[in-house]
């Protein structure tokens, strides 16, 4: 995959996005499903930055965001 979703949202509605990071490899459920996987990331000790694109551009907001380290 290219890291697009191809999950449909809810538009006008909340939606719920959950990223997974491990090493290298990174997913995106979106709503509960998966939407994609990308593997071959550069690893890096930097800043987590978030940025959404909507179709034929409008607002995008994020709420209720979580950081947690797993085991």
């Amino acid at each position: 995959a290219d890291g697009k979703n191809t999950v449909a949202t809810k538009p006008g509605d909340w939606n719920c996005f959950e990223l997974t990071v491990k090493g290298a490899t990174a997913s995106l459920k979106v709503n509960g499903e998966p939407s994609w996987k990308v593997d071959g990331l550069e690893v890096l000790d930097s800043h987590i930055s978030l940025q959404a694109e909507v179709p034929g551009g409008g607002q995008f907001l994020f709420r209720n965001i979580r950081i947690s380290k797993a085991n």
